[in-house]
């Protein structure tokens, strides 16, 4: 089979550049006064996004060890070098290099024919949908060899049968069955590994291979249609986990209110990962508490509204670096905690204001 095996270096600036200008970046309610995070207009810096043909390449098996700040794992070329499209990073280096010192290495078995690494699936859905399927750009570039590959995969399960329902309907997307993927639970020689690197690290930039990514799942997932996107939706928080009493706010109120302005109300985790897309594909204008729910704004069509519900001191870069490339308009009504310092805090919306908020600044929306 042909698989290109050179080193694709593509540079993807991405810049402001031609991002809508309809509204500011981060606007936010006017009575609003706290401070707003230093990177709310910075520019997004440059991405190289590439791959790497590795023969007789080295792939050591994953290991938790502090999670989220570091995790063990590995790919090494035949001269025992760390391949650096491997490694995982955010704003920061998340996976570390096995110590190989004693591993002996010509007692391992070999994989043979052409198997391509997907790195690390944390499939929390918010970081699932973002930096875990940022290796993913390769199948929907490639997608002509995907059927004659193995996808070595790190994960927490002790199969893919195992995976949640959003991994498993993302895969199919991409034509991948789950007898394709391999859990890295040993160390293992591979005669022949492609190595994509991440088109998004998160809390630093996103690069159109990204866009590729999404765009693809959305193709797979959901007919287009020639209509412009209507629906106005507002996505719940009220069935998430109840185990989680951070950032709880006044959602029944506040649900009210977008229900007047004729919002559909939306309980994400009681739809599946087909239903989900479909209505973000249809969708104007999307509304929400801050949350990985939000990051959905990844499917929706370029320069459609995001409207996010938060605390200032709890604002993740993910939504605003979605909305730059999506080329969305991104809207945040913000509560006041009296500090950026990063923290989840319970909060309260002013359902007054956030009424007023929406009569001004949406008028294509009515009150009923």
């Amino acid at each position: 089979m042909k698989v290109a095996n050179e080193v694709e270096q593509r540079k993807e600036l991405m810049t402001t550049t031609g991002i809508s200008r309809k509204t500011q970046f981060f606007t936010y309610n006017n009575s609003f006064r706290g401070k707003l995070p230093e990177w709310c207009n910075s520019v997004l810096p440059t991405i190289d996004v590439g791959h790497k043909t590795v023969p007789n390449a080295l792939v050591t098996k994953g290991a938790l060890d502090g999670w989220p700040r570091s995790l063990i794992s590995g790919v090494f070329d035949e001269e025992l070098n760390e391949v650096n499209e491997s490694v995982f990073v955010r704003g920061y280096r998340v996976s570390f290099p096995r110590d190989i010192t004693q591993l002996q290495i010509e007692s391992l078995s070999k994989k043979k024919g052409q198997c391509v690494y997907l790195g690390w699936f944390i499939t929390h859905y918010g970081h699932f949908i973002t930096e875990s399927i940022s290796r993913m750009w390769w199948l929907a570039k490639y997608r002509d060899e995907i059927k004659n590959c193995v996808f070595l995969v790190h994960a927490n399960f002790k199969s893919p049968n195992d995976f949640p329902m959003h991994v498993k309907e993302t895969l199919n997307a991409f034509g991948v069955s789950l007898s394709q993927i391999e859990l890295i639970d040993d160390d293992m020689i591979c005669e022949s590994l492609i190595v994509p690197s991440q088109s998004i690290v998160l809390d630093y930039s996103i690069s159109e291979f990204q866009l590729d990514t999404w765009n693809e799942i959305k193709t797979k997932l959901y007919k287009e249609s020639a209509n412009k996107p209507k629906r106005k939706v507002y996505l719940s928080r009220k069935y998430q986990d109840q185990k989680d009493t951070s950032r709880k706010f006044n959602d029944i109120d506040v649900e009210e209110v977008f229900k007047r302005y004729g919002f559909e109300i939306v309980y994400p985790e009681q739809l599946s990962f087909q239903e989900q897309v479909q209505i973000y594909a249809e969708t104007e204008i999307l509304a929400g508490p801050v949350g990985s729910a939000m990051h959905n704004a990844a499917f929706m069509s370029e320069n459609s509204t995001v409207l996010i519900l938060a605390p200032n001191s709890f604002l993740f870069k993910t939504d605003a670096h979605i909305s730059k490339v999506k080329k969305h308009n991104l809207y945040y009504f913000l509560h006041d905690t009296g500090s950026t310092d990063i923290k989840r805090v319970n909060y309260e919306i002013n359902i007054a204001e956030l009424s007023n908020f929406l009569a001004q600044e949406f008028p294509s929306v009515t009150d009923k």
